[in-house]
């Protein structure tokens, strides 16, 4: 039996969206090129950051994702990630471009259920 659809992020431009999730058996992780969410398996939200300074306005009272990463250019952004699940490791793997492609970041999550996108959540 399939599972219920539920909306995950969503945003005024969804051409510039280009989502991408990664699945293990308890969380549902979602990047677009502003944003990293987490849902449960029922597609409860769990949490959510903007991924970099560049989202305006940033959400509230919340940390940007990459925030702590050095940025080897400043004043410009990352984009374009992705995510995946790795299977045999349990944890997320988060990829991003920086924005002058000469440069990209990588987080990894500490275990398959990230509940916050802070360092004491994920290895940056």
């Amino acid at each position: 039996m399939a599972a219920d659809p539920f909306w995950a992020v969503r945003g005024p431009d969804s051409a510039q969206r280009e989502p991408t999730i990664g699945v293990s058996a308890t969380r549902i992780v979602q990047t677009t090129n502003f944003t990293i969410a987490v849902y449960d398996q029922s597609g409860m939200a769990l949490w959510s950051a903007a991924l970099d300074q560049v989202v305006e306005p940033p959400p509230p009272a919340t940390p940007y994702f990459w925030d702590g990463v050095s940025n080897p250019v400043p004043n410009e952004y990352f984009f374009d990630p992705r995510v995946l699940f790795d299977q045999f490791s349990g944890r997320f793997v988060v990829m991003a471009l920086h924005h002058n492609q000469r440069a990209f970041v990588v987080a990894f999550s500490r275990d398959s259920s990230p509940d916050g996108p802070g360092f004491e959540h994920w290895d940056k």
